[in-house]
């Protein structure tokens, strides 16, 4: 089964239309990759020159690609928890990592290797909410169920239930579901198909 998604990001004041086509075989593997991978890859997409990515952004990037992995695949990206903490969903040992960059932006890095699927799915990722600030992808979390419910329900710290992120995340996206041919058809004539 095949997927496109177009995503519209608004760049130094021009429009960006990006397509990213996942192809999900019915028996895709269910290796992962760690969430410092994902990390690494994040900051690779940054702008050497003027990098923008801060710890805080960086563990809101990974929970967004968390939850679209749920989403599309079924499957998590990543083993590591997620952990609902005061300022939005946290990947504890990522924190630890590059907590000595404070709010400051942590610097572009060489790219991992990183299996097709799963770097689809962190371009989309990274598409959809790369451009935002980390208070506002803060900001987006605070009014998500999977962040509130494990925060105010469960208390800070306590882990958020992969669960909650797939279904919030699966209501986000609606992704259709076609064949291979459908999705040929349609991608082909230009239609959107996501």
């Amino acid at each position: 089964m095949s997927f496109c998604f177009f995503i519209m990001t608004h760049q130094r004041s021009r429009l960006h239309l990006t397509a990213i086509a996942i192809h999900r075989d019915s028996a895709y593997s269910s290796a992962m990759i760690t969430a410092l991978d994902a990390a690494r890859y994040f900051l690779s997409k940054q702008d050497t020159d003027e990098p923008d990515i801060s710890n805080m952004k960086l563990l809101k990037l990974l929970y967004y690609a968390q939850g679209t992995c749920l989403a599309i695949l079924d499957r998590p990206l990543f083993d590591e928890a997620i952990e609902a903490w005061r300022h939005g969903p946290v990947v504890a040992s990522i924190y630890q990592t590059f907590k000595n960059y404070q709010a400051n932006p942590i610097p572009a890095t060489s790219a991992p290797a990183i299996p097709d699927e799963e770097r689809h799915i962190l371009d989309l990722t990274f598409a959809k909410w790369g451009e935002f600030s980390a208070s506002a992808l803060r900001n987006r979390t605070h009014r998500e169920p999977p962040w509130q419910e494990a925060y105010h329900g469960r208390g800070e710290g306590s882990e958020i239930d992969l669960n909650e992120i797939y279904q919030a995340f699966l209501s986000e996206l609606s992704v259709p579901a076609m064949g291979n041919e459908e999705f040929d058809r349609r991608f082909a004539a230009g239609v959107a198909v996501a």
